[in-house]
């Protein structure tokens, strides 16, 4: 019995551990508008990505986030 578990428990650790996935962020789906640099503005398409992809990952609906966001942003 206790070589089951600790069988299973090694396998349990073995698959937290390396259990490997692909985790897309905002930043890795807008790479092709380019890189945000400091102290420059990003482009329109830069931020209109920025924001679609935020946007989709908190199920709002982007049109009511670059509303927001330009309403903000004055």
């Amino acid at each position: 019995m206790k070589v089951q578990l600790l069988r299973i428990g090694v396998l349990a650790c073995f698959m937290i551990f390396c259990w490997s996935y692909e985790d897309v962020s905002a930043a890795s789906t807008c790479e092709p508008y380019g890189e945000i640099k400091p102290n420059q503005n990003p482009s329109r398409q830069h931020i209109n990505c920025l924001l679609t992809n935020a946007a989709l990952k908190e199920n709002v609906p982007p049109e009511v986030v670059k509303a927001v966001a330009t309403q903000e942003s004055g």
